[in-house]
């Protein structure tokens, strides 16, 4: 994804959690992890107004931040973002809680073992990948899977929900949505609940690709060439 838009300055910030950063941290709260990303972001002097993009729970954030911090962000893109519905805040609830099975996995070795006995089970479903990053990829599965900071995250999956609910995009905010079509075919209400969240947006665009959840892993040159033209019409040079 990254080298399909060569044409920008793209910058990963990897969350508490995640890639090589801290598998520990402060309460996974939407409020803290919208500080730390604007921290990160801040300490690099990115120009702004910036263009915000978030995957899965990232539409928790990219919302949260894009109120907490109007006047650097240019638009939003989300990739097959969740959206901050009664219905996702009750099956988050009902998931949250009970033994950390994943955490257990890892501790005792078992996802070690998964990643070295079969790797392609962890592997992206994508040809896009060097065999170096491939590696790199099974690496931090191995080591992150289950860890605290991403535990706390998805237990905070429903309050955070909650804190978000009646809140939009601003109005005159760029927000560009890619959906995945089976998350469309299974999921009640996922393309209504998208529709329903960018009423109020005036430049909006909800686009469906064939693929899973993972759209960045087989859809990349598709996203890249809409991303580029929803920028190029909605956001100023």
């Amino acid at each position: 994804m990254i080298r399909e838009l060569d044409d920008y300055d793209v910058i990963v910030v990897e969350g508490f959690g995640y890639g090589y950063s801290d598998m520990s941290a402060r309460e996974r709260t939407v409020e803290n992890i919208s500080t730390e990303l604007h921290e990160a972001l801040s300490s690099l002097d990115i120009k702004k107004p910036y263009v915000l993009a978030g995957h899965s729970l990232g539409g928790l954030y990219t919302l949260d931040y894009a109120n907490r911090y109007p006047s650097e962000v240019s638009a939003v893109i989300g990739i097959d973002s969740s959206v901050p519905t009664a219905q996702f805040e009750k099956e988050a609830a009902a998931d949250r809680g009970g033994i950390n099975i994943t955490g257990i996995l890892s501790t005792i070795g078992f996802v070690r073992t998964v990643v070295w006995v079969a790797p392609s089970v962890v592997d992206p479903k994508s040809d896009d990948y060097t065999p170096s990053e491939i590696e790199r990829m099974r690496q931090m599965t191995s080591w992150n899977f289950g860890n605290v900071a991403v535990a706390d995250e998805a237990a905070h999956m429903a309050s955070n929900a909650a804190a978000l609910r009646e809140v939009t995009y601003p109005e005159n905010l760029p927000v560009l949505h890619f959906l995945a079509s089976d998350n469309v075919a299974l999921t009640p209400d996922w393309l209504d609940s998208h529709k329903d969240q960018l009423q109020n947006v005036s430049r909006h665009e909800i686009v469906e690709l064939e693929g899973q959840h993972y759209l960045h892993w087989t859809q990349s040159k598709a996203m890249a060439d809409k991303i580029t033209q929803f920028l190029q019409e909605s956001v100023p040079s």
